[in-house]
């Protein structure tokens, strides 16, 4: 079912039905175990973890360290943050929490997903805006970085998303990237990249550490699941988080090379 959704509605269906999942995704109960939604990154043989971590932070090691791959580019402090489809909240909550910025704005087309968020930091002084990432509610130059990770796939017009980073972005400031697709849509996703017009400081591709990052999460996302999703929904959800049976499981399509998952980090010209 999930795989029908992703491939075959049509455009304005298949926006509408990912908005409605992300809704629902959003209203689940898990006890602040679901933070993140991506799909993780782990280092390499004996060193799966690439920084330390608090004992709270822990359980989300892997979706974090993903996170943490692009954020440690950046010296944060007395810099402005924008997250574009901040989801749950977990990669707002850890930038500001790990690298101190002053301040840091999650934007999300889902309505509800904001509101979790909201609740959630409560107190914390994080901003959560509804808002499309092709059409966002901020002025000209309101950031100095602007983060966006594993989501930009769902967008059904990524150029134009990418003219709405450079609108938000102010002139020096840097644009941290990090998203799949399929072998044949990831040259294009490099070639909109670098029409940008911005120095790129890299554009590396991270498969390798995505495929250990899924294999090393794997039990704790079946546990979620099992233990927050109605049963006649876990089919879906396991599709979802990448786990479908077999070969179909996302894991295997990014070591057979089906698809592949790019890193960038690009910095605004300063005039």
């Amino acid at each position: 079912m999930f795989n029908v959704w992703k491939r075959h509605l049509p455009r304005g269906l298949k926006r509408a039905v990912m908005v409605w999942w992300y809704d629902t995704v959003a209203r689940m109960d898990t006890k602040g175990e679901l933070l993140f939604l991506n799909h993780g990154y782990a280092g390499e043989g004996d060193a799966p973890h690439t920084i330390a971590l608090p004992a709270d932070l822990e359980p989300h090691r892997y979706p974090i360290q993903l996170y943490d791959l692009l954020a440690s580019r950046r010296d944060w402090r007395d810099k402005e943050g924008l997250e574009v489809s901040c989801g749950l909240g977990g990669g707002v909550m850890y930038v500001d929490r790990q690298y101190g910025p002053r301040s840091m704005t999650g934007l999300d087309l889902s309505a509800a997903s904001v509101e979790a968020c909201r609740r959630r930091f409560n107190g914390a002084q994080l901003r959560f805006e509804t808002g499309d990432a092709q059409a966002m509610p901020f002025p000209d130059h309101s950031f100095d970085i602007v983060i966006n990770v594993e989501s930009s796939l769902n967008y059904p017009d990524f150029p134009r998303f990418l003219s709405e980073v450079n609108r938000v972005l102010r002139p020096g400031g840097t644009f941290l990237f990090g998203d799949y697709r399929r072998a044949a849509k990831m040259i294009r996703v490099r070639q909109a990249l670098e029409k940008m017009g911005y120095a790129v400081e890299t554009m590396t591709d991270i498969t390798a550490g995505i495929v250990r990052g899924l294999e090393r999460g794997r039990e704790r996302k079946h546990a979620l699941i099992d233990r927050h999703v109605p049963y006649l929904l876990r089919g879906l959800v396991r599709g979802f988080a990448g786990l479908s049976r077999e070969r179909d499981e996302e894991h295997h399509k990014f070591q057979n090379g089906h698809k592949s998952y790019l890193m960038a980090v690009l910095t605004k010209p300063a005039t």
